[in-house]
């Protein structure tokens, strides 16, 4: 007869790993399920500042975390936009919103009727139509509104995290709620004979650790190595990287966004969050760091990247999740959203024991198909990328494309249409709003729209400017709404 696991063992120090175990204790170990958590004598790595999708307010509902108090604790600020700043030749600047971009008419798709305008030279660049990208960029905030008539139910957002304050909260958060935690060093993982998997784990104390389910978000997979599992490298779509994180003189919170930033050499990410400023700069291993880039900056920390995702990450009775699953840039996720979508399908598909080896596959499935629109998702923001020589760059234009993503980029060329694939991550309005506004105008649009009268494709256009202008301009700013939404 089947049943949930009796206990799940959670492993490492990562953010990845309290995410885990907060799950988990919301969700099976309310049905008695033992969870338990090994920091494994894994030193707190600096984490600096992170951008989480609006897809993590699922992962606060799950865990009865009030949003006012995940911010105090994390030190967020709220992310409407990425901003991109000299991302290509056709463009100098970006706002790349979460939220709706236009609104259909009749029907016509927004988008195939702003590449008309667009070709015959009267509409505005496509962030202009974003409430999202206008609230951004004049520096406002408020929450959506629920009424779909409302321009303001148009607004979807994130947040800008302080990683390392909400890593430690959340390890609180969860002794609050009576996780057991075993902070000890790896000795030995005693293997299983019969079939490769974790029969126990020895600690150095002599502690013996027997669980039903392991889960490794340890920072390089260990319990994946010993299981002989090797991630899957990426470094012929996305190359591999030195990135160094600095945090910068903190000036106060800015507007709701990252910001993204092409060199020659390489991309900065800057985000802001409560109380700092950080930044990532990516680059070849080879190339020396502008100085410019650094000037102000302190607690420099420099580490080789390599990008690529486990094949199966899940083997026998062990699941690699976060950093110990999937290594991206940060364009469209972090290391936050990937261990929510990991831990999430767990939850979702409820294993019960003994497991079933079509349960396993079928994660395996799900989850790799996920990593896969994810990587080709980031792998499209670098190739819309152009006039950049850096070696980094250059690396980028030799890299190859995956034929789902050749489709989805020739279909948009061609038609001004978005392919769209089992398995989805990043949701429609974000990919379409992307190459919209940092790709060429298609070259040939839906018949639909030419029968259209162009006087009527600008009245409307018109009227969502307007909308937009308005909201954008009465909302509250920033740092104000903040202010008031965190003392709640």
């Amino acid at each position: 007869m089947s049943h949930l696991p009796n206990n799940i063992v959670v492993m490492g120090n990562s953010i990845s790993a309290w995410i885990s175990s907060a799950a988990l204790l919301a969700s099976v170990g309310k049905y008695g399920v033992k969870v338990s958590h090994c920091v494994l004598d894994e030193p707190a790595t600096a984490l600096g500042n992170m951008s989480v999708r609006p897809e993590f307010m699922d992962f606060l509902r799950l865990i009865g975390m009030p949003e006012p108090e995940f911010m105090r604790s994390s030190q967020a600020t709220f992310k409407l936009a990425n901003y991109f700043r000299h991302w290509n030749s056709e463009t100098d600047e970006f706002y790349h919103a979460f939220g709706e971009f236009g609104t259909g008419m009749a029907n016509v798709q927004f988008s195939q009727a702003h590449a008309r305008l667009q070709q015959i030279g009267v509409s505005q660049a496509v962030d202009t139509y974003s409430l999202g990208a206008q609230m951004a960029k004049s520096a406002k905030f408020c929450h959506p509104k629920p009424d779909p008539t409302s321009v303001l139910s148009s607004l979807s957002y994130g947040w800008n995290i302080d990683a390392d304050a909400y890593r430690d909260s959340l390890k609180h958060f969860c002794i609050s709620r009576g996780l057991e935690v075993i902070e000890d060093a790896l000795e030995e993982l005693e293997l299983t004979t019969s079939e490769l998997s974790i029969k126990n784990v020895a600690l150095k104390s002599k502690q013996i650790l027997t669980a039903d389910l392991y889960i490794d978000c340890t920072e390089k997979g260990l319990l994946m190595q010993a299981l002989e599992q090797k991630p899957h490298s990426w470094q012929q779509q996305i190359p591999s990287c030195n990135v160094a994180t600095m945090e910068l003189p903190f000036t106060g919170p800015d507007a709701p966004l990252t910001t993204i930033s092409a060199k020659q050499d390489g991309w900065l990410i800057d985000i802001t969050t409560q109380q700092k400023r950080c930044r990532q700069y990516y680059f070849a291993g080879a190339t020396a760091i502008d100085p410019t880039i650094t000037q102000d900056s302190k607690n420099i920390v420099i580490r080789q990247q390599h990008y690529g995702c486990m094949l199966e990450p899940w083997v026998a009775n062990c699941i690699a999740i976060g950093n110990a699953a999937l290594t991206l840039p940060g364009f469209c996720v972090s290391e936050v959203d990937v261990s929510w979508l990991g831990i999430r399908q767990l939850i979702d598909q409820c294993p019960r024991f003994p497991l079933a080896k079509q349960l396993i596959r079928e994660y395996n499935r799900l989850v790799q198909q996920r990593y896969q629109r994810l990587k080709d998702v980031t792998c499209l923001h670098l190739h819309l990328a152009d006039g950049h020589q850096g070696l980094l760059w250059q690396q980028v234009g030799q890299s190859e494309l995956s034929a789902d993503l050749v489709h989805k980029i020739k279909l948009y060329q061609s038609r001004g249409k978005l392919a769209l694939f089992d398995e989805e991550v990043i949701s429609v309005n974000e990919q379409m709003s992307l190459l919209m506004g940092l790709a060429h105008t298609p070259k040939q649009l839906d018949l639909m729209v030419q029968q259209v009268p162009i006087g009527q494709l600008q009245n409307i256009q018109q009227k969502i400017e307007q909308a937009i202008q308005h909201a954008a301009q009465t909302a509250p700013h920033h740092a104000a709404y903040l202010k008031a939404f965190c003392s709640q």
